[in-house]
């Protein structure tokens, strides 16, 4: 494999549809189909996040599990291949962050052992229809900024949205200001206004459909509209 990117520490590599997955040390999730050329999967998350787990470099820096569409890393973090984006997974995120996996590609089943004295086991169930569908989420987007020297002035963030529930809310955070709006048990598009002014801004939005069992609100598209601010230097 080309020297161009290596893996870093101990670690267990897997099979994917799109290549090999492993990790590079202080770098991120790289996935080669040829050994020459890398596809970085992380660039949004922090590279400090892939560092050498235990003082003694005794834990390695985790393991990678796969099946599926789904890519399981350290820290709970889990990349979809079909979205192209992270999210993490609430069990995963305790211990030291590294952890050890083996997958079933026969039951559709992931195990993993989190990497920690007396460590505790987790089996994965990873056929679609098995799935529980989460009643609440959330996405927040990068620090937005003007390469021009203005302030970001965020004016209406437009969320697409389709609810399950009659009371299905979406709630967009935009600097100090909230705004929730009620979805319902239907596909409309959302609009919330803000004046929101700073030399950097990010917009959140949370999902909620307020009712036990039923999925939250699922999001095709956010439209952040942007204005021109007061000059920073």
């Amino acid at each position: 494999m080309s020297p161009a990117r290596t893996p870093g520490g101990f670690q267990q590599q897997t099979f994917t549809t799109e290549g090999i997955a492993f990790i590079g040390r202080y770098r991120g999730v790289f996935i080669t189909s040829t050994g020459e050329t890398f596809a970085d999967i992380s660039p949004q998350l922090t590279p400090s996040t892939w560092a050498q787990a235990g003082a003694d470099n005794d834990v390695g820096i985790g393991d990678l599990g796969y099946e599926g569409d789904l890519l399981f890393a350290p820290h709970g973090l889990v990349f979809d291949f079909r979205t192209k984006s992270w999210f993490t997974s609430s069990f995963l995120t305790a211990g030291s962050g590294s952890f050890r996996t083996t997958v079933d590609h026969n039951t559709k089943h992931l195990l993993t052992a989190l990497a920690d004295k007396n460590p505790t086991l987790y089996l994965f169930g990873l056929e679609e229809s098995s799935l529980d569908r989460c009643e609440s989420y959330k996405w927040k987007s990068a620090p937005l900024r003007r390469p021009d020297g203005r302030q970001v002035e965020v004016r209406e963030v437009q969320v697409y949205a389709r609810g399950y529930h009659a009371d299905s809310t979406v709630t967009v955070k935009v600097g100090a200001k909230t705004k929730t709006l009620t979805v319902g048990a239907a596909k409309q598009m959302l609009s919330f206004l803000s004046k929101e002014r700073g030399e950097v801004l990010d917009v959140e939005v949370d999902t909620a459909s307020n009712s036990s069992g039923v999925e939250a609100p699922s999001i095709e598209v956010v439209r952040i509209g942007f204005g021109p601010g007061h000059q920073i230097y």
